[in-house]
């Protein structure tokens, strides 16, 4: 059984349980609107995803299918609940579910962006680069190296246009914190090339997203943990367990460490 966040996966980390954004559709013809109000049904799912509860989990993603049916958050969400399963549970059998569900939300990411350019622009740019993320650890495991990787690499060019269009938006320094590390780590060789992040300025990013994203700084803390046991300080990683445990007991997520 394998961990369900993966900070080093082949060649590159990045890691991805459920990450969601306070949308909604809006009249026919008009581009999806935020509703804040929404950040609860959001954090519900991470929750229960992080708590490897996931007959739950199915059923928050179909009832957010059927309250935003036209929304690209809504085929993420989906998405999200079988990538889970198929990292926890070794369950592939929604493989080719999930790259449909990532190519729906990235289209309509797409027509969002020609309808309305700026509207909610952060947001749609967070979603292509978690869906592209998703779509490239998915293809990882299925032994799709140059393709998986290509597709994480990609995803970290729309978590740079997230942060750059909304510096606040911290769940997505997450995602280009591991993908930083992971890439620092694993191209060290050429880290005197421009462009190649450094492990510290992963490291920032994630501890960015721990201490102020709205919906996955647990998630952050499960990826810090396994990039600290990497580097053989324990003691720091048991207290980050315990942290992890004491929000969600039962959580393989946290328990695998102890076995490492």
């Amino acid at each position: 059984m394998n961990r369900l966040i993966h900070p080093v996966i082949g060649t590159y980390c990045v890691f991805f349980v459920s990450l969601f954004l306070p949308t909604a559709a809006s009249g026919e013809g008009e581009p999806a609107q935020a509703d804040s109000s929404l950040f609860s049904h959001f954090e519900l799912l991470f929750d229960t995803l992080l708590g490897q509860h996931y007959s739950e989990a199915e059923s928050l993603a179909v009832d957010l299918r059927l309250r935003f049916p036209d929304h690209p958050g809504a085929d993420y969400a989906e998405a999200s609940v079988i990538y889970a399963k198929m990292t926890d549970l070794e369950d592939t059998s929604g493989t080719a579910t999930l790259e449909n569900l990532v190519e729906a939300c990235l289209l309509k990411c797409e027509s969002w962006a020609d309808e309305a350019s700026d509207s909610m622009a952060a947001e749609r740019e967070y979603l292509r680069g978690a869906a592209y993320s998703i779509s490239g650890l998915a293809r990882h495991r299925q032994g799709r190296i140059v393709d998986g990787v290509r597709r994480v690499m990609a995803s970290r060019r729309y978590f740079d246009r997230t942060i750059e269009l909304d510096p606040e938006f911290y769940d997505a320094y997450v995602g280009r914190g591991a993908y930083r590390y992971a890439a620092a780590q694993n191209l060290s060789l050429f880290r005197w090339l421009p462009g190649v992040p450094t492990k510290r300025q992963g490291w920032e990013d994630l501890t960015l997203g721990l201490t102020r994203a709205k919906f996955s700084r647990y998630a952050a803390l499960s990826a810090m943990v396994w990039l600290v046991l990497d580097g053989e300080d324990f003691v720091l990683a048991d207290s980050m367990v315990r942290a992890g445990l004491e929000r969600y007991p039962q959580s393989r997520t946290f328990l695998m460490p102890n076995w490492r």
